[in-house]
């Protein structure tokens, strides 16, 4: 006589706990994603106002060195352009540098109100999780910076 194979049906909870682990996994995965975009923003935007600090002391080293070599005997007046400042700013953004990220870089405002102090606010784009993601227009987190520089 031939046994007969007959499946019995799950008792009670039965096979759920594997639905349940595969769920808390992916809870896991999406917090993981999440803390990794955050870190990527905030490690984009301290970038951002290193780079903010550096292109305001080139600007105003330049606008000081101009002012030096141009200055007659006794005159220690300075005053500091706007568009000289910018100009400066846009040469060094624009100079070869080992960044790739720069090119992203948006200057917004150059200036100075003081004429001691220059101040540079550079914005730019992030994409966190997703590099280099060109077919992403639009989307991203906007990170603004501002640098300052002071002659003394």
């Amino acid at each position: 006589m031939r046994a007969r194979c007959t499946r019995r049906p799950p008792a009670g909870d039965a096979g759920s706990v594997s639905l349940f682990t595969l769920g808390w996994i992916v809870v896991a995965l999406l917090a993981i994603a999440v803390l990794v975009g955050a870190t990527q923003v905030h490690l984009a935007r301290t970038r951002l106002v290193n780079l903010a600090d550096e292109l305001a002391i080139a600007a105003l080293n330049d606008t000081l060195r101009d002012a030096y070599e141009s200055a007659e005997a006794g005159d220690v007046g300075l005053t500091l352009d706007d568009r000289a400042l910018a100009s400066a700013v846009a040469e060094r953004l624009a100079s070869a540098d080992a960044r790739d990220w720069i090119r992203e870089v948006r200057v917004v405002e150059v200036g100075s109100e003081d004429d001691a102090t220059v101040e540079v606010v550079l914005r730019r784009t992030v994409l966190p999780l997703v590099p280099d993601a060109d077919w992403l227009s639009g989307a991203g987190v906007t990170v603004t910076a501002t640098g300052s520089a002071r002659a003394s």
